[in-house]
């Protein structure tokens, strides 16, 4: 079994952020027509965008196709409000443009370096790309901009593990103050996997400890224990304990893993004959 080989989560299995920022751009976009109501003189304008956004809250992708296709004409007729541009490129991303959607977004923030909604949808664009260090300083930047936005939070934090980057363990520890992670198990594992990980013990069974707590036993965080117990603590007898546990609750799942930790008990055991 490979030293300190731990379950990490990175994050899977948080809420889902994409859901969360679509709302947001709704409910933002909502005030298009009374803005435009003071500075177009097309009021059909108006009617186009009321007509997008009911046809965006269908969030199928036919709902989507038809407020595209009617942004697009708000676009032609010399439209630049930020909102709706935001909504563009929303409108692009979910009918698979995404291309255009960050060449877009990209144009947006160079005008409107502090458009909040433009540099999360960037972040977001970079991130589903795969491509981290470009998604980073977007999604900084709305943390500069929105410091209690949790679902930036959340991409900020995916990012910087994928990066692994210092900064992640303060992101845990952050995320731990909001109401609705403070008992998540996935936090705790993954922020005791960050303390293992720098050697850092005693907070990492800490963090193990609360895992288990909240999961219930989650065999993958009895798992977890077993190798800290065994390889960081020294402490084998504690670990076939932990190894054991996990055997009982992962059953029939996780083979691979189940086959190693039998044959680290092998190991174990003879030790104590």
């Amino acid at each position: 079994m490979k030293k300190f080989s731990y379950f990490r989560t990175a994050c899977n299995g948080f809420r889902n952020v994409n859901k969360n920022c679509i709302q947001r751009v709704l409910l933002i976009c909502f005030t298009i027509p009374l803005i435009l109501l003071n500075g177009c003189a097309d009021s059909s304008i108006n009617e186009i965008v009321r007509e997008s956004l009911n046809f965006a809250k269908t969030g199928d992708n036919r709902g989507w196709k038809k407020a595209l296709k009617n942004v697009e004409i708000c676009i032609r007729r010399g439209v630049k409000n930020s909102d709706l541009i935001t909504f563009y490129i929303l409108c692009l991303s979910r009918t698979g443009n995404d291309g255009k959607a960050l060449e877009t977004g990209l144009e947006l923030v160079s005008r409107d370096p502090n458009n909040f909604l433009g540099n999360y949808l960037i972040g977001k664009l970079y991130f589903d790309r795969e491509n981290y260090p470009n998604a980073l300083p977007y999604l900084q930047k709305c943390r500069e901009l929105n410091p209690d936005h949790l679902n930036t939070l959340i991409l900020l934090l995916k990012t910087a593990a994928k990066l692994n980057l210092p900064v992640l363990k303060e992101l845990y520890i952050q995320l731990l103050t909001y109401d609705e992670f403070k008992k998540s198990f996935l936090v705790y594992n993954n922020l005791g996997c960050w303390y293992a990980n720098h050697d850092d013990f005693p907070h990492a069974f800490s963090n193990f400890s609360q895992a288990l707590q909240y999961s219930n036993g989650h065999p993958l965080v009895f798992l977890n224990m077993a190798i800290l117990n065994d390889y960081g603590l020294n402490n084998e007898k504690v670990a076939q304990r932990y190894y054991l546990n996990f055997l009982y609750k992962a059953k029939d799942n996780y083979p691979d893993k189940s086959q190693k930790v039998l044959a680290r008990l092998q190991i174990i055991g003879k030790k104590w004959e």
